[in-house]
């Protein structure tokens, strides 16, 4: 079951969506990044993904899955 974890959208008006998706066989949910304008971000959208957003979806999810401690692991 796929779950919205917020909407943000940055000083530009470019907006992102966070869901968290099922896990696969490996145990892993994925996070699904829906952007109006999508990467590679302009310099003041990177700045406020990476000070503003990224901390916060950091919290949804930990608040979400309720876990203590890192959850949030980045890939390309």
């Amino acid at each position: 079951m796929r779950v919205q974890i917020g909407s943000w959208t940055c000083r530009s008006g470019n907006n992102l969506e966070v869901y968290l998706d099922d896990a696969g066989a490996d145990g892993v949910r994925p996070l699904i990044a829906q952007w109006d304008t999508p990467p590679p971000l302009s310099p003041s959208d990177q700045i406020d993904y990476d000070i503003r957003i990224l901390p916060a979806i950091a919290r949804r999810v930990q608040e979400y899955l309720e876990k203590p401690g890192a959850i949030l692991v980045v890939r390309p």
